[in-house]
């Protein structure tokens, strides 16, 4: 058996660390862009042509990127037509796990941004523990590669969003996380050893961050801060075009800046968080006894959207 690749964390300034990250910079090039000749591909990464092509080979003969027929830039005339690239739906599949408090979204996807399968549903991930949580991400995995026809070894990457910090160095969900169960915990070991694939946790705003920076409003820009309200408040920072978690993954937890010094205890520790006078559950305790039974944020929503005065003041 070969040795497994080393990475750019466990080999830092090596050689094998500057070709994984030649790789990486052109992988995601090519998702961004779609389809796009070698000449254009030099320029967006600012690697050399020699360089690229080297890597394109690399990636053409394992299957993951193709070759479409030649075409020519409007406006040449003669030369070699470029040959527009692009990765290979066929080359792989990717997981994506979206895991909230209330509930469970799980997909598989092609290489060329085709969904193969998915489901989303209603889950309690404090009532199911740690052990729950894992056996479930397993049954739904199973579940989505029958339905896809996928093997499990075309499984080339997989991503999970949870509503928490990750502190970099050890992996290890904060104590800022809305699911009270995977608190400290490594949650992303523990799932990679039980679905068999290597799963990366990442804080859901930094996700949305990243995605509105490749297809969404922020599309084209290296600085951008993408803020999610719900149960808690967050952010996602991009910062000259790189994501910014900070010392310990809690660069944009600003749900749990103080507003009221004099407030109630969080969850973290602080009193008066923002979170506790803005997050979804404050906001439907304001007006819980305008409801039959206790509100959803999605409830009072509507409600103000209805003229409710007092909805609408919350």
């Amino acid at each position: 058996m070969s040795s497994p690749r080393r990475t750019p964390q466990e080999a830092p300034g090596s050689l094998e660390a500057l070709r994984e990250r030649n790789r990486n910079r052109v992988v995601a090039t090519l998702r961004s862009a779609g389809s796009i000749s070698r000449a254009d591909l030099a320029r967006q990464t600012g690697l050399s042509r020699s360089t690229v092509s080297t890597v394109v080979a690399d990636l053409v003969r394992e299957g993951l990127v193709r070759e479409a027929g030649e075409t020519r830039t409007p406006g040449s005339a003669g030369g070699r037509p470029a040959t527009p690239l692009s990765l290979s739906p066929s080359g792989g599949a990717v997981l994506a796990v979206d895991l909230a408090p209330t509930r469970l979204a799980m997909a598989l996807f092609d290489l060329g941004h085709q969904e193969l399968a998915t489901f989303d549903g209603p889950f309690d991930a404090d009532a199911m523990g740690l052990d729950g949580t894992v056996d479930a991400l397993a049954h739904g995995l199973d579940r989505l590669l029958a339905e896809a026809e996928v093997p499990r070894d075309r499984i080339i990457g997989a991503a999970m969003a949870i509503p928490a910090p990750i502190a970099e160095e050890t992996r290890c969900v904060g104590q800022e996380s809305v699911i009270r169960t995977i608190v400290g915990t490594t949650l992303e070991e523990r799932a990679s050893q039980r679905l068999g694939v290597a799963m990366r946790l990442e804080n859901d705003a930094n996700l949305s961050a990243l995605a509105e920076m490749t297809w969404g409003a922020a599309e084209g820009h290296r600085d951008a801060v993408y803020v999610e309200l719900s149960r808690g408040i967050g952010a996602g920072l991009i910062i000259d075009g790189r994501l910014h978690r900070g010392a310990s993954g809690t660069a944009g937890e600003i749900g749990h800046v103080p507003v009221d010094l004099a407030g109630a205890m969080c969850r973290c520790g602080n009193r008066g968080c923002l979170e506790l006078v803005a997050g979804a559950d404050a906001i439907a305790a304001l007006v819980a006894d305008r409801f039959d039974t206790q509100p959803g944020i999605a409830q009072v929503i509507a409600r103000a959207e209805a003229g409710e005065p007092m909805c609408r003041r919350a």
